[in-house]
């Protein structure tokens, strides 16, 4: 009987495969199981909190399991390529009709999106990116009471996607009434760009830990009231302000500011600044008169563009000791090199400085330039300076003569830069610097040829 039953068996070959399709059908369910819908809350929230903003909501849809997660979110960025799929320089050429209706239908999303979030008591971050608005556009002031009603901790406003001025660009009006005292203490991180600000403008913003301006109009009177009543301050950028002449950062109010930026502020004249917290300022833009006092701690990174600033006295007499500075960085218009006085400023006004970058900007210039004052100076040896870069480099007489009392000077140097194409100062919110135009191997050679012997080895 045993042996009918194999016989049996072996003769039908089906029940193999069978067994076999069942196996597979198995193991395929096993793989195609929805395991992310198992994992907890808390990190199916911050997947979300990775999204954009339309694949967060949309992933309601998803399953009944989804479909209230992205509502638990407290970041929500707001902008046009984001809901409408549109590049964010095509913004700026459409029609009035055409950019009417993308601007309701932006507006129509954030209104929904937000009808949903009444629950929350507070969110961290909150958005409204858009070149659409007009004069007039209610919308701004709606989402602006809504972030304050929601206790916002991060607020950014940027009425802009281009890179330059538009027309419009300081017709709408920040609604600073909306934060009243109650309210805007939990804003530590604003930053507004072309958007209109009037008088008080940021009385209320006393716990502003960053505070970023852009491409706005800025008086006197509106910047010394704000930064009055900032007083936890220790971020400050401003970039591409219209009418601010004078900026004075001095008193109490400003003791924990760190970092300082000033970017193409067309009507600047005079800075005067006074922070003993001050760690890094980079600056770049027109002429302007500067006076530094109190900053005795300045000592991470000092930007300055010379070709279009005048730092107060630029002699030991009148300007500071950066008694702690460690990285300097000189922006040099080729024909005003022989003006900078490198001795005073490695000598005197740097003694510690463990960096030095000299960016020569020559595109104004093709004739041979008179030999620098440093050929006349006495090198005098800087115990500190490790490390030395000079782009921008065509194997004159001048930057010749300047890498020679440089190399000379650093008698503790460890690394010598030489680029022949020249670096120049962008004001950009990520990156400050950039490279422009191309090596020239005939400086190259120039610069080896001359150095021979000169440079530090190893």
């Amino acid at each position: 009987m045993v042996l009918q039953h194999q016989i049996m068996d072996s003769g039908n070959p089906n029940l193999h495969e069978d067994s076999e399709t069942q196996a597979i059908g198995n193991k395929c369910q096993h793989l195609m199981a929805d395991r992310i819908s198992s994992l907890p809350d808390e990190i199916l929230i911050h997947i979300l909190s990775l999204s954009l903003m339309r694949d967060a909501v949309a992933s309601g849809a998803l399953s009944r399991r989804w479909r209230n997660l992205w509502k638990s979110l407290t970041t929500f960025k707001f902008d046009p390529p984001n809901k409408l799929g549109v590049d964010k320089r095509d913004v700026i050429t459409l029609c009035p009709k055409v950019k009417k209706s993308r601007m309701k239908s932006y507006a129509k999303w954030v209104d929904g999106v937000l009808q949903q979030l009444q629950h929350l008591l507070n969110i961290e971050e909150f958005w409204i990116c858009s070149d659409l608005f007009e004069e007039g556009d209610p919308n701004l002031d709606r989402w602006m009471s809504f972030a304050a009603e929601k206790h916002v901790r991060v607020l950014q406003i940027s009425l802009k996607y281009d890179k330059g001025y538009s027309s419009s660009w300081e017709r709408c009006l920040f609604p600073t009434h909306h934060f009243t005292k109650e309210k805007a203490f939990s804003v530590t991180q604003l930053s507004l760009s072309r958007v209109e600000i009037c008088n008080p403008g940021f009385n209320n913003f006393t716990f502003l830990t960053t505070l970023t301006l852009a491409y706005l109009t800025l008086t006197d009177d509106v910047c010394e009231t704000a930064f009055s009543n900032c007083s936890i301050l220790e971020h400050l950028h401003i970039r591409c302000v219209h009418k601010l002449t004078n900026l004075k950062l001095v008193g109490s109010s400003l003791s924990r500011l760190r970092y300082l930026e000033l970017y193409d502020c067309d009507s600047l004249k005079n800075v005067e600044i006074c922070a003993p917290n001050l760690v890094s300022f980079k600056y770049g833009g027109i002429n302007t008169l500067f006076a530094f006092k109190g900053v005795p701690k300045l000592f991470e990174t000092l930007v300055l563009d010379t070709n279009t600033m005048e730092v107060e006295g630029m002699s030991p007499q009148l300007c500071p000791t950066f008694i702690s500075l460690n990285v300097l960085v000189l922006f040099i218009d080729a024909r005003y090199v022989n003006r900078i006085g490198f001795p005073w400023f490695l000598q005197e006004a740097c003694p510690v400085l463990r960096k030095f970058e000299v960016h020569i900007d020559t595109s104004e210039t093709n004739i041979e330039l008179e030999s620098s004052e440093v050929s006349k100076a006495s090198p005098l040896p800087h115990r500190f300076l490790k490390e030395i870069e000079l782009s921008g480099f065509l194997g004159q007489s001048y930057d010749m003569e300047l890498v020679k009392y440089l190399v000379k000077t650093a008698v503790s140097l460890q690394k010598l830069t030489i680029i022949t194409y020249q670096k120049v100062l962008r004001m950009s919110s990520d990156e400050v610097v950039c490279y422009n135009g191309k090596e020239k191997n005939s400086s190259k050679r120039t610069c080896k040829a001359a150095l021979h012997g000169t440079a530090p080895h190893g």
